[in-house]
């Protein structure tokens, strides 16, 4: 199973989700590639965990439910960031596997990948 650390996990009942936070933290100069390989890294971790039942064992209320995993960035993050979440956003509806693992996963009754700035939430500097 998947091994992720979690920031917040909350209800969202307005769109019916529990909601997976996952925050990056600034400050945010020009990200480097090897920062959004581990943003990216986190995302995939991410989608494991709740596909394979790692999200549940932690969290039984999460089973079966619609699951929102939202990269939460300190500050403005640069475009490169909220790119990539979009872009891992459309691979994971668009790709076969992934699509299907979400359809076949006991764990999940579907799953989606937002940022935070998109969901209109910015965090500030701390």
């Amino acid at each position: 199973m998947a091994k992720i650390t979690f920031n917040l996990v909350t209800e969202d009942p307005k769109n019916d989700e529990l909601v997976v936070y996952l925050v990056e933290p600034g400050p945010w100069t020009s990200p480097s590639n090897e920062r959004l390989k581990k943003i990216q890294s986190r995302l995939y971790d991410a989608f494991d965990a709740v596909v394979d039942g790692a999200l549940t064992s932690k969290y039984p209320e999460s089973k079966g439910r619609r699951i929102r995993v939202q990269v939460d960035c300190h500050d403005s993050p640069p475009e490169a960031v909220l790119n990539l979440v979009r872009k891992f956003a459309t691979f994971i509806h668009d790709r076969n596997e992934y699509s299907k693992a979400i359809q076949q996963s006991p764990f999940v009754k579907d799953f989606r990948v937002v940022n935070g700035t998109d969901f209109g939430r910015i965090l500030g500097s701390e």
